[in-house]
């Protein structure tokens, strides 16, 4: 406060345009007073980025920045940008301009996305001076811009058993010599590292219903304590509880009136099979009393699991199933009533997994094996040809899995055992063609068999040697490491009498791999049309064209939960998720869409959820603009049925090409 009764403070204020309300009190001597004011806080300059959401490697983009002088005298701007990847600098340069007064310019320039994938950093360093040279305001901001691979980009993924007194050499040899060429390597003595492949493909499976969001979480607890399998964030043991918690409540999120859980988050009707699969995941958290889970959320779902189970009208053969696999995670949560429930399916004709999970139900309830084996001689099981069930999501592999777990509990052991073990340990050295629901049962039913067998890594001993030396492990120890380019490698020697595990993941552009259009049970046609309806040819567009995509699925007979994934390029954006015949865009001639069940609308892709096709040729359509110039990849087309891996058709990737307004071939 001065001399004159006059206070002066100082704020320090966000990065905002806008307006502030401040409220100042003054108590003394002679009363308490207090005003409040609105207050505009604003630059007396502004800069405007225009950049892309994203890129995909060797997309070529042009960004630029406007620059607004509000103020009465001329700016002059200086600018140096620091591009960096991963804690690298990738360049860094440095620009000027004057903007008069109230005037504004703009700074153009080519971004091309680095080989190498990622989150690309641009670092602006923003200095204003007035007219005489001294300095009106300094600033710095960051703009992420992610970096997404090429479609013909992938990893491979591969278990690799160094038997005792044997050696292996990995290598990129089959792999295009650039930035994204990489080699990762585990390995230990561990048997669970059998199961990395299974975990990988759950945690990057990019869907969530209800099922698929109980695989990821289902396989992830359950190998959550091997941390040679853990990655990224996840080696954290606080971020893996906030995922599992995040996780479970997302399921429950899907929770309707009746207790059940919907397919997919905001559906009103309960999907009963990913309702029992949901219970069973919940039982072994709660068991275990490491989270905290909802007691209320889960006694509503265990009480519409109780009636589906005590449900006679539900007698088909998948319908029994549904009830058995109830019961079973039911007697895992502990109820004491579910006894009962058991004697009421002697009669039936229960698929071999259903009748084996009624056995384990026993021998959960009684704590004794012999019960479940008294339990099978007693109501022997009737071998018949299973079908293929939307109801439970039923597979041959996902059978055997819970057929395994389930004798394994019961206490069976010997070739009855065996048999399912070599078919999932076949399943697992294939596992590019399996589904969530299946991954997640071969997890969950070779968790309890590794542990049994964890005891040989004691004895473990081998030498990892690279481009860097050697190393010598034993024991429970494990080696992890990673190394860039296609003359990486790793040689693993086993020098002990049990076998290593060496799990190898391959990243980069395989050699004389050439990309095509693939159909297979599905077809589809793919089509955009400009504002007056006329096809675009050659994917050239015009920045800020608005556009309608249109899509045609052909199927040849009825196809369940189908998953339609459109990936767009870098430098557009989707406006409108769902078109129909009230919008703008050209719909007049184009057929009928059909509504999806469910749509998720990211930066680089539109989604699209079918419960149900039926056969014949269905459409749908969506708004896309062009906002950014440049020369971009589109990834194409994804049509997939999420529980038949067989049924599958992609389209290769497309260049695509975005004209500055009022351009004629600039970019070519």
């Amino acid at each position: 406060t001065g001399a004159d009764g006059r206070g002066l403070v100082r704020f320090d204020v966000p990065e905002f345009t806008g307006r502030g309300r401040l409220q100042f009190v003054a108590l003394g001597a002679s009363g308490v007073g207090s005003r409040a004011v609105e207050l505009p806080i604003k630059r007396p300059w502004v800069m405007q980025p225009h950049l892309p959401r994203f890129l995909v490697t060797g997309d070529t983009s042009v960004q630029s920045l406007g620059f607004f002088n509000n103020s009465d005298g001329p700016l002059e701007f200086r600018l140096r940008l620091v591009s960096t990847m991963d804690a690298s600098v990738l360049s860094e340069e440095a620009f000027a301009l004057t903007v008069p007064a109230g005037g504004q310019d703009q700074l153009t320039l080519e971004l091309k996305a680095p080989e190498a994938t990622g989150l690309l950093r641009q670092t602006w360093a923003v200095e204003v001076l007035r007219e005489d040279g001294t300095q009106l305001d300094r600033l710095t901001r960051e703009f992420p811009i992610p970096v997404e691979p090429a479609s013909r980009y992938g990893s491979a993924f591969e278990t690799v058993v160094v038997a005792p007194g044997t050696s292996v050499r990995i290598g990129m040899d089959s792999y295009l010599d650039n930035a994204l060429a990489e080699l990762s390597v585990t390995a230990a003595p561990h048997p669970f590292m059998r199961l990395e492949g299974a975990l990988r493909f759950l945690e990057e499976y990019p869907y969530g219903c209800v099922e698929q969001t109980t695989a990821q979480l289902m396989g992830m607890y359950l190998l959550r304590s091997q941390e040679y399998l853990m990655r990224g964030s996840l080696s954290d043991r606080e971020n893996v509880d906030v995922y599992f918690r995040t996780g479970i409540q997302k399921l429950f999120s899907m929770q309707n009136p009746d207790g059940g859980l919907a397919y997919w988050p905001g559906g009103r009707s309960s999907h009963p099979y990913g309702s029992v699969f949901a219970l069973h995941f919940l039982s072994l958290v709660r068991a275990d009393r490491r989270i905290s889970v909802s007691g209320e959320h889960v006694e509503y779902l265990a009480q519409y699991v109780r009636e589906l189970v005590q449900d006679g009208r539900l007698a088909e053969p998948d319908e029994l199933y549904l009830r058995a696999y109830g019961c079973y995670v039911l007697a895992l949560l502990g109820d004491p009533q579910i006894g009962e429930e058991v004697e009421r399916f002697d009669d039936y004709a229960l698929s071999p997994a259903g009748r084996y999970l009624l056995a384990a139900t026993v021998a959960k309830i009684t704590g004794q094996a012999s019960a479940a084996k008294a339990y099978l001689a007693r109501v022997p099981v009737r071998l018949f040809q299973d079908h293929a069930s939307d109801l439970t999501l039923s597979s041959d592999i996902r059978n055997t899995a819970v057929e395994f777990m389930a004798l394994y509990q019961s206490g069976v052991r010997g070739q009855e055992l065996n048999t399912r073990l070599d078919d999932l340990m076949s399943f697992l050295a294939g596992q590019e063609m399996g589904t969530t629901q299946e991954f997640a049962f071969v997890i969950t039913a070779l968790s309890d068999y590794f542990m049994e067998m964890e005891d040989q890594a004691s004895r473990a001993a081998w030498t990892v040697r690279d481009g860097d030396g050697s190393a010598d492990f034993q024991g429970a120890e494990f080696f992890r490491g990673t190394t860039k380019g296609v003359g990486a490698f790793y040689e693993v020697e086993n020098t002990g009498p049990t076998d290593v595990f060496v799990n190898v993941t391959r990243r980069g552009i395989a050699k004389d791999v050439e990309e095509v259009d693939e159909e297979n049970g599905i077809a589809f046609e793919r089509e955009v049309l400009n504002a007056v309806g006329d096809p675009v040819d050659d994917e050239r567009y015009v920045q800020r064209g608005a556009y309608l995509v249109a899509i045609k699925l052909k199927v040849d007979r009825p196809m369940r939960h189908v998953i339609v994934a459109d990936l767009i390029p870098a430098g557009m954006e989707i406006t409108n998720p769902v078109l129909g015949g009230d919008n703008a865009l050209p719909l007049a001639t184009l057929p009928q869409p059909l509504r999806p069940n469910m749509i998720d609308m990211r930066d680089d892709r539109m989604v699209y959820s079918y419960d149900e096709l039926w056969e014949g040729e269905h459409w749908f359509y969506y708004g896309l603009q062009a906002v950014t110039p440049g020369k971009y990849h589109r990834p194409g087309l994804i049509v997939e049925a999420m529980y038949d891996p067989a049924l599958r058709a992609s389209e290769a990737m497309r260049e695509v090409v975005i004209e500055p307004t009022g351009s004629a071939g600039s970019l070519e």
